[in-house]
């Protein structure tokens, strides 16, 4: 059986990998769309980092933080009483 931190660290590993990949979507479709939308405008950059980083910053800390919540759960249970309840 695994550990605590086992199961603790796959289910934060395996969420930071679906966090990147859906921030990297994100961050690829907003300056997709921002491209589109403000194409005919002069004075706008195409992309505003002063904005994306800190989104995707807070976004990154919530979900990992969301993630952990129920693995610190998962790594308290004891295996046994848990097969026992199914």
């Amino acid at each position: 059986g695994a550990r605590g931190a086992h199961i603790g660290r796959a289910v934060v590993v395996r969420a930071s990998w679906q966090v990147a990949l859906g921030l990297l979507a994100g961050i690829i479709c907003s300056m997709i769309w921002y491209a589109v939308l403000f194409s005919g405008r002069v004075n706008l950059r195409f992309a505003q980092p002063d904005v994306l980083v800190p989104v995707a910053a807070i976004l990154t800390i919530v979900i990992l933080i969301a993630c952990a919540v129920p693995a610190v759960r998962a790594a308290r249970m004891n295996p046994g009483s848990v097969l026992r309840a199914e």
